[in-house]
């Protein structure tokens, strides 16, 4: 996945961001990018990841790659980051309300083009192999398919609405053809409006039979229903999971038991269950939601596949430390993870 520089800015605390002009603040430089965030995640609470991007042959990506390995606890980060001469380390700029809310970001993201994928020795040996939407479609079908091809799960973070309608679009080459990557996946954890927006490029190209289901005007019905169209795509012959984060409103898990032969829509038995928010957020040094998602993802996945809590415990351990990292205002994923 993306491994990027964010760049954030943000209002003087107690004060709100007035848009079209310039708002008194101040300016962060910390390492992000979804999959990034996911290994650093991982990497602190002890799980060993193994992390393959690319970075710019700059200053920037020299000490990306350099803390990954010596702060962040990324194995073989010189085997597994790619540096790039032709191109810059890829960067995020968001600006954040005075209640550390994104408002608005460009992302400048036109090396990630370039990264690679884990080899088949490598995959043979993993546990979850973990992807975010940033890689070229190729680069995530070959790994997703070799990975599930070896029984080994995989987990989609869609890592924005844009980029996962585009890879519902690039998916299916044909009215008549499932989405292969689609396919593949045996988890994903979108939030509600990537989930929507993926649900909704599905219906849209395909005249699916479920077109009506996200027309719903009551949201809960909405999203339980945008739930039923992807997990019904996702891999057919073991269960599949939707973690879908909702913000204040907590996490629903969406479960598809194993699909049969018949791959009617909606024949096999879909599951939800809600968890709300237990944590409240201390909000007295500053906040910053950038990294929440990415760090209930990674800690999800170091509960469940590495520690062996069930999914529901893992989904409750993940939101804790969600909040670890909401709580540390000058960067996306929190230091003292795997201390707390």
């Amino acid at each position: 996945g993306g491994a990027v520089v964010d760049l954030i800015a943000r209002p003087k605390p107690e004060t709100q961001l007035i848009p079209f002009t310039s708002n008194p603040g101040e300016c962060n430089e910390s390492d992000g990018g979804v999959g990034r965030n996911i290994a650093e995640t991982l990497g602190r609470l002890g799980a060993k990841p193994l992390f393959y991007t690319v970075v710019g042959d700059d200053d920037r990506g020299e000490a990306l790659r350099n803390r990954l390995g010596n702060e962040c606890g990324v194995l073989d980060v010189k085997e597994t980051v790619n540096v790039s001469r032709d191109d810059r380390t890829a960067s995020y700029f968001a600006v954040l309300d005075g209640d550390g809310d994104l408002q608005t970001a460009i992302a400048d993201m036109s090396i990630n083009s370039k990264i690679p994928f884990p080899s088949f020795e490598v995959l043979q040996h993993a546990k979850i192999l973990i992807l975010d939407a940033n890689p070229k479609f190729e680069s995530l079908l070959t790994a997703a398919t070799v990975a599930r091809d070896m029984g080994v799960e995989v987990m989609l973070e869609p890592t924005s609405i844009p980029k996962i309608s585009h890879l519902a679009i690039k998916d299916y080459v044909s009215k008549d053809t499932n989405g292969v990557l689609l396919s593949c996946l045996t988890y994903a954890t979108p939030n509600v409006g990537e989930l929507l927006a993926w649900a909704d490029a599905l219906i849209t190209k395909y005249d699916d039979c479920a077109a009506s289901v996200i027309n719903s005007t009551d949201e809960e019905s909405k999203i339980r229903n945008a739930a039923k169209v992807v997990l019904h795509r996702m891999r057919p012959h073991t269960e599949a999971h939707l973690i879908i984060t909702m913000g204040a409103n907590g996490v629903l898990l969406a479960s598809r038991e194993k699909m049969n032969t018949d791959t009617t829509f909606n024949k096999s038995a879909i599951t939800f269950a809600h968890f709300p928010s237990s944590r409240n957020v201390d909000s007295e040094l500053g906040v910053n939601y950038t990294g929440a998602g990415d760090t209930l993802a990674g800690a999800f996945v170091n509960a469940h596949f590495i520690n062996g809590h069930s999914l529901k415990n893992a989904i409750k351990i993940g939101m804790d430390a969600a909040v670890v990292s909401i709580e540390f205002p000058d960067g996306a994923i929190s230091p003292v993870l795997g201390t707390v």
